[in-house]
């Protein structure tokens, strides 16, 4: 778990550091999407990962949660290239990271209430 929390953390700072550049205007269009893409990849990894987790089975309920979590995640990150894409003034994309942040935030709560079963 936590490895998978560690995964998570990077791939918020990775898109917060890419999101924060595009807003500075410190990066070009096709590398923000680049990016953006890379965390999505990453995130869609990280939620194989976990749906390929075979747990004990005190901890099955808990975790069926978090792989719907790590799904969350995964659409939130491909969500932050919709944003990014459209023609709007940057409020869709804007919102998608806050929405990708709080998924992020939603799996650690959910690691949270896995590690708490622990006998």
């Amino acid at each position: 778990m936590d490895r998978l929390q560690a995964i998570a953390a990077d791939n918020l700072t990775q898109l917060t550091q890419v999101n924060d550049q595009w807003e500075a205007k410190d990066i070009e269009y096709p590398a923000t999407k680049k990016g953006f893409a890379a965390v999505r990849d990453a995130t869609l990894s990280l939620k194989d990962q976990v749906a390929a987790a075979t747990v004990p089975e005190t901890y099955q309920a808990a975790w069926a949660d978090t792989v719907t979590a790590a799904e969350d995640l995964a659409a939130k990150a491909a969500a932050v290239i919709t944003g990014l894409e459209a023609p709007d003034d940057g409020t869709l994309r804007r919102e998608a990271v806050q929405a990708f942040t709080d998924a992020t935030d939603a799996f650690n709560v959910q690691l949270d209430a896995v590690r708490v079963q622990t006998p």
